[in-house]
């Protein structure tokens, strides 16, 4: 069905011989009013024109367009792809799908919000470079049913927002507006808030609750000793009745598909959180019950939200790898989630479920072999940076690990992209996302899900000036997301396309300006842990140098590897052989560090907010960012000089780490500061507090350390998570 709706644009009236200048005095859009995504677009185009002040006209106004512009699907461009062709008074936006049509009609949109001339566009043609761009999602539905680690204040601070709608509304529009195509839901195990299971009814539970005990660094992230299906430890935040739980689950899936986003549920396993104890559920892998009991939660589930589109598994965290029969790990994956997806088939033939199953626990050919009756291909999913993202643009483990493996079984691999470096600050970097994205194994990836394990992207909650409502976490770091989701599209992005990017947000700023002072970010963040590498989520916050139990002082950066195959020489190797080792020492690494540290705390001070509250924000993160680069520029310099007086007993070594690291005070001092300015302390799940002024006192102890060290002194080298015990003089 073909409808027109007519829309009046700023500008003098244009004929076909105008010139390039001039904008067109009046515009017809003639689309597809049935195609969801289209009309996303649509009402985009529409809002970009009442920000110009363009008077609308009505469809059936008594007057010729000066500008045409045509909707259409073109099956032939393919698989979300688009192409914009501009000939005289006409502009055709054509789309190989409904995706690849509203793709185009956003690109327009910001075409007319930066004042672009309609008739000089000529064409344009895109398509997707990753087929499937995805955020992850761990999901604190609830005290009851949490996700993988809730025990930071952004889950607890963002369960009652799981049941708001705006909420889902603004980010799913987000999403769809960077070209983000998959939501990637994580749970240890949803299902008694979400649906019903007929044969199991006691498990559906009523309400949203959090717990009402205190959470700190120690709390069990599995809470498994927490109590929290106790009532006396919950308390009610909302009142919802299970059917009006389905109800706005439904709500968010459909307009999810409607602005083209495909949901996947991801599990952890074995866990029966709010089901256990009911119909005689255990936390047991080898209870039938509880076997019978997931394989129809996976069926009522896909059955009650056919827009799930995928099912993912690990076989990891509370498995028993000694079982053997239909209870072995892979096997018993076989008879939940494979059999239960099967089961609501037989139901609804219409449904398309992958199955994608993680490397974590478990073996490639044992899961094909326990999957060899699934309908359709198995899918795996490898830890593409393990949980650093912005460690390096060309991350190991997958050539070294798992290659081998995806090729010779032919199973597509999923990249699980992990960030859990930086979560308060603002990032930005379109030039590490697309090394990022194109050193990624194309050949055999459907994709991407992106995104932490102890951090919930919910509303903004640290703010000393919040926003009412609270801003959306995706919009306060609107820049970061786009970068990755467009990027994703098309990582040969120039930087032109950039400073739009930025011109659109903060239209009075020096664009080009910006883009080059908040691309130094990325090189803090990559150059911490390329020196100071810890591979896992909870093992180090670069925000905060520590990990769940401890401040990483001065020894420990001694002690700590260096991130493998990246041509950096580790701090203690460096101390051994200065003069014959090749790569990147750990004093050019300081070096660098200070570079693009002053490169931000510089470039922000050059810029003007004005009364720009969001752009004054963004320059204090930068100013934040660079006072931490210059702090681990002073430790790195400083823990290596205290690793050479160890090993060669120079004093000059020992005097010049004591200077550093006291140097390395006064710049966290600035950075506590800057970061106080904005955002008050919160709890991380993975590690703990960041609370600059508290950590201060772990910091001036490295001075100490320094003060006191002996040559000769002995020190764990910690390499690859292996630790072993060595003299510093046989480092």
């Amino acid at each position: 069905m073909q409808r027109t709706i007519i829309a009046v644009f700023l500008g003098l009236m244009i004929l076909a011989s105008c010139s390039k200048s001039d904008m067109p005095g009046s515009v017809k859009i003639k689309y597809d009013g049935e195609i969801p995504q289209a009309l996303f677009a649509i009402d985009n185009i529409y809002r970009a024109c009442k920000s110009k002040k363009i008077k609308v006209l009505e469809q059936d106004a008594d007057r010729d367009p000066a500008l045409v512009i045509n909707m259409i699907i073109d099956p032939g461009l393919g698989f979300e792809a688009y192409r914009i062709d501009q000939q005289e008074n006409s502009i055709v936006l054509a789309g190989g799908d409904a995706n690849g049509l509203m793709y185009a009609g956003i690109d327009l949109t910001e075409m007319i919000l930066l004042g672009k001339d309609l008739y000089a566009i000529g064409s344009i043609e895109q398509e997707p470079y990753i087929r499937h761009r995805g955020l992850r999602y761990n999901i604190p539905l609830d005290a009851r049913t949490p996700s993988y680690d809730d025990t930071g204040d952004a889950a607890q601070k963002n369960i009652a927002t799981m049941w708001e709608w705006e909420f889902w509304k603004q980010y799913l529009d987000h999403m769809a507006l960077n070209r983000y195509n998959l939501l990637t839901i994580w749970s240890l195990h949803p299902y008694p808030s979400w649906i019903r299971v007929p044969e199991y009814p006691e498990v559906a539970l009523d309400n949203v609750t959090v717990y009402n005990k205190p959470i700190t660094n120690w709390t069990d992230m599995k809470w498994i000793e927490e109590g929290i299906q106790e009532p006396e430890n919950l308390t009610v935040i909302r009142e919802i009745s299970m059917d009006e739980k389905i109800e706005h689950w439904k709500k968010v899936f459909q307009y999810a598909q409607d602005r083209g986003i495909d949901i996947y549920l991801f599990h952890w396993n074995v866990f029966v959180n709010g089901a256990e104890g009911k119909h005689g559920i255990r936390w047991e892998q080898d209870n039938p019950i509880t076997m019978d009991y997931i394989r129809k939660s996976v069926k009522q589930t896909l059955l009650t939200y056919p827009n799930i589109k995928g099912i993912g598994v690990t076989a990891g965290e509370h498995i028993n790898r000694e079982l053997t029969g239909k209870y072995k790990t892979e096997n018993w994956m076989w008879h939940t989630y494979g059999q239960g997806i099967m089961d609501a088939r037989a139901e609804n033939p219409d449904l398309e479920v992958r199955f994608i199953f993680r490397r974590h626990w478990s073996d490639l050919e044992d899961i094909a072999e326990a999957f060899k009756d699934y309908p359709t291909e198995i899918e795996t999913s490898f830890k593409y940076s393990r949980a650093r993202m912005y460690s390096s643009t060309e991350p190991p483990w997958f050539d070294k690990i798992y290659r081998e493996a995806v090729e010779s079984h032919n199973i597509p691999c999923w990249l699980n992209v992990r960030n859990d470096d930086i979560f308060t600050f603002r990032w930005g970097d379109p030039e590490y996302a697309s090394e990022y994205i194109n050193h990624m194994p194309h050949e055999l990836t459907p994709g991407f899900y992106m995104g932490p394990d102890g951090y919930v992207w919910g509303r903004e909650f640290i703010s000393k000036k919040p926003q009412t409502p609270r801003q959306l976490e995706v919009d306060k770091h609107w820049y970061r997301f786009r970068i990755w989701g467009r990027t994703a599209y098309n990582p040969n992005l120039d930087a032109a396309y950039w400073y739009d990017q930025i011109r659109l947000r903060f239209p009075d700023a020096d664009a080009e300006h910006l883009y080059h002072t908040w691309k130094a970010s990325s090189d803090i963040i990559s150059l911490v842990d390329k020196i100071h590498f810890r591979q896992n989520d909870f093992q180090f916050s670069p925000e905060g140098c520590f990990d769940r139990g401890r401040f990483h002082d001065v020894d420990f950066f001694i002690a700590v590897a260096a991130m493998p195959l990246q041509g950096v020489i580790s701090i203690s190797d460096y101390a051994r052989e200065p003069e014959n080792l090749d790569g990147m020492t750990p004093f050019d690494i300081a070096t660098h560090l200070e570079a693009a540290a002053k490169t931000l705390i510089e470039g922000a001070a050059a810029v003007d907010p004005k009364n720009n509250a969001e752009l004054r924000e963004t320059l204090g993160d930068m100013t934040a960012l660079g006072h931490l680069g210059h702090y681990y520029a002073q430790k790195v310099r400083g823990a290596t000089y205290l690793a050479m007086y160890r090993w060669s007993g120079k004093e000059d070594d020992k005097t010049n780490a004591v200077a550093e690291l006291q140097k390395a005070v006064g710049y966290w001092e600035q950075y506590a500061q800057a970061a106080n300015a904005q955002y008050h302390p919160q709890l991380y799940a993975r590690t703990q507090e960041l609370n600059w002024d508290a950590l201060l006192e772990f910091v001036k102890k490295d001075v100490d350390i320094a003060r006191v060290a002996e040559t000769g002194e002995s020190i764990e080298i910690i390499h690859d998570n292996i630790l072993w015990k060595r003299d510093t003089r046989r480092f």
